[in-house]
């Protein structure tokens, strides 16, 4: 499940999509994902965006704008939006205290 959703992640994940190309029902998947990851599987996905926005920052080249599409945001301002909500700095700076 976790495999199917990072190489999905640009093109969003919603959790219908997921659960039938992982041959389980909505509930079955929530469920059972929760239970497993003590995560729900949007918490995770949020999660697994920030983690590789971040990853991406530290280590390549690309664009902010390149970023937020890779990792499944709408937009650019939304990527900014979240980054800076959950981080307390925007990507371009956190990216100037954290590249590799």
């Amino acid at each position: 499940i976790k495999a199917y959703i990072a190489a999905n992640l640009s093109g969003g994940t919603p959790v219908d999509k997921i659960a039938e190309a992982c041959g389980f029902s909505v509930d079955a998947l929530c469920s059972g994902f929760l239970s497993t990851t003590g995560q729900s599987v949007s918490e995770w996905i949020a999660s697994y965006r920030m983690s590789r926005a971040q990853s991406r920052l530290s280590t390549t080249g690309e664009t902010i704008a390149q970023i937020a599409e890779e990792c499944g945001f709408p937009n650019e301002d939304e990527f900014v939006a979240t980054f800076t909500k959950a981080e307390g700095v925007p990507p371009a700076a956190w990216r100037l205290r954290n590249r590799h």
